[in-house]
């Protein structure tokens, strides 16, 4: 499969699941879930769904856990939204991606914080 096909598919599947998520799972746990992207192998037969949550660990781990009770239900209704060749096995994974981005730009407003307050050196002086 290409690549721009693979990328389709992939980026159909995501808002798929992420409408699925928003509409018709009813679990508290999900509701701050958002579905960053979705990785399928090949074959179509696996695809890696990442996700971002909100939140505390325990937050991030009972958000996992309703989702992977959700799994089948997910599949079920993709297979009714979707026509793709298969409908893959579906693999939660926290996308860790968003929480780094905001530890480097709070690094970065620390050290611009630092840098524009006045030194107690400079002030002695």
């Amino acid at each position: 499969m290409s690549d721009r096909r693979m990328f389709q598919v992939n980026e159909l599947l995501r808002q798929e699941i992420s409408k699925i998520v928003l509409t018709d799972l009813n679990d508290p746990r999900l509701q701050l879930l958002t579905v960053t992207g979705v990785s399928t192998s090949p074959d179509l037969k696996h695809a890696r769904v990442f996700y971002h949550v909100h939140g505390s660990v325990e937050t991030r781990r009972s958000s996992l856990e309703g989702l992977q009770g959700a799994r089948g239900r997910v599949r079920h209704l993709l297979s009714q939204r979707v026509r793709i060749k298969f409908i893959p096995e579906l693999l939660f994974e926290y996308d860790d991606r968003l929480d780094y981005a905001e530890h480097i730009s709070e690094t970065l407003e620390h050290l611009k914080a630092e840098r524009e307050s006045p030194s107690k050196d400079g002030e002695e002086q």
